[in-house]
């Protein structure tokens, strides 16, 4: 870490940006206004663990075994697949994802913000 040197000195002082403290108030804002509004009109899948309340990979671990069970029990047969999508959400198109919240019933203000929040969006890291 570099000394600060003299802070009477206007050169020796660094500027804290405070954006994203207020970029990650206003996520947190409007995931959960998406996630209520999801809910309401029942668009998530109720077998759909991963970024929900009240739900996780145990919850998704236990719903799995008691339907393979159920399944066992009835005498059927059960096939598990599996699939990693941890880095699904960096490939969909921001355009398709508009259009599914669209579909959804996302609409005015609340659709234009959250386009303007997932298109032309840049990150820079300095070191």
């Amino acid at each position: 870490k570099k000394p600060l040197g003299d802070v009477q000195y206007l050169d020796n002082l660094r500027p804290i940006a405070l954006l994203p403290f207020f970029a990650k108030i206003l996520e947190k804002i409007m995931n959960k206004a998406l996630v209520d509004f999801l809910g309401e009109v029942e668009v998530l899948d109720p077998s759909q663990h991963g970024f929900r309340k009240a739900h996780s990979t145990e919850t998704a671990l236990i719903a799995s075994t008691d339907s393979i069970r159920r399944l066992v029990d009835e005498g059927h047969s059960a096939i598990l697949v599996l699939l990693d999508l941890s880095a699904a959400f960096d490939t969909i198109s921001s355009q398709i994802l508009i259009a599914l919240l669209y579909q959804a019933g996302v609409r005015d203000r609340a659709l234009k913000l959250l386009e303007s929040f997932l298109t032309n969006r840049w990150t820079t890291v300095r070191c």
